[in-house]
């Protein structure tokens, strides 16, 4: 491959993420044959506004490698972003339209959209992060709901993560964990009286209640074996314990009986091909780095 080719392929790269183009770093994905071959896939989504559900995401920047995360590993910015472009397939798959929020190199979390709304119907509560660091996200992502049809409110006091916040049915469950305080949850249930709102706690030393739960289809909760007791999810469908030893793959995105899950969790595989559920998985691992999970990746809309 000469220069001039891989120029002209970082420049549609760079043209479709408004971002500088990298093909002079020996990393650009650019480079690799099979890594074009997904980049080239994600610049075939549409910009959402197609009338059915959409999933609002945004990019990974070049300060992901500055991402808050509990462990101290580095983190390869070019691999996760294709592994980005592979989960945004699956939300394909899964029957989204893609709705992409501008990169901004100033918000090293921002791909983790999901911690910054909460959305019920064609409504949605930005959250005040429990982290001070992440606050700066909420307005493009307000801007982003507001431009996909929503009515946008904003919590005015305490904290909320969404990563905090698992809707089944008409009930949210909420994580009482280090991101997520008592005057966010109040705000949290005036925002949604319709809805129950039902108070459970997070271990100490696990981010938030979605890192190791979730409910990939109507009636069903996956929860991992030694994390969140079964008993809080008493009454809201069937609960079906994951593997201790795979956590991590108990966050799930569902939608239409496909599930996307993260690659390398045979076990929760196995547990939704019971379930009569087709899974997609995707790698994620270094997106896992920065404590990312399937679900923090998008915020998702019905149509």
């Amino acid at each position: 491959m000469d220069q001039r080719e891989l120029d002209e392929r970082c420049l549609r790269w760079n043209h479709h993420l408004r971002r500088p183009a990298f093909c002079a770093n020996p990393g650009c994905p650019s480079r690799d044959p099979d890594r074009w071959k997904d980049l080239l896939g994600v610049m075939r989504l549409t910009a959402g506004g197609a009338g059915g559900p959409e999933a609002v995401v945004r990019p990974i920047g070049d300060s992901f490698r500055d991402a808050i995360r509990t462990r101290p590993v580095h983190i390869d910015v070019a691999r996760a972003r294709v592994q980005h472009a592979a989960y945004l397939h699956a939300l394909r798959e899964l029957g989204f339209s893609i709705r992409l929020l501008p990169t901004d190199e100033a918000l090293p979390d921002g791909c983790f959209v999901e911690d910054q709304a909460l959305i019920v119907g064609r409504r949605a509560l930005i959250l005040r992060a429990g982290h001070p660091d992440r606050r700066a996200e909420a307005s493009s992502v307000a801007a982003g709901l507001r431009d996909a049809g929503l009515q946008v409110g904003r919590q005015e006091r305490g904290r909320i993560d969404g990563g905090d916040v698992l809707r089944v049915g008409h009930t949210l469950v909420v994580g009482r964990s280090s991101r997520t305080d008592a005057d966010g949850v109040a705000e949290l249930r005036a925002a949604f009286p319709e809805l129950q709102v039902r108070e459970v706690d997070v271990a100490e030393g696990t981010l938030h209640l979605k890192c190791h739960c979730s409910s990939p289809a109507p009636g069903l909760v996956l929860v991992a074996e030694g994390t969140v007791a079964p008993t809080a999810f008493h009454g809201l469908g069937r609960v079906r314990i994951t593997p201790a030893e795979e956590a991590w793959g108990a966050n799930t995105v569902g939608r239409a009986g496909k599930v996307l899950l993260a690659a390398g969790f045979p076990g929760v595989g196995a547990i939704l091909r019971e379930e009569g559920l087709v899974p997609i998985e995707v790698e994620l691992d270094e997106i896992a780095k920065a404590d990312g999970s399937p679900s923090c990746l998008s915020l998702l809309v019905d149509g």
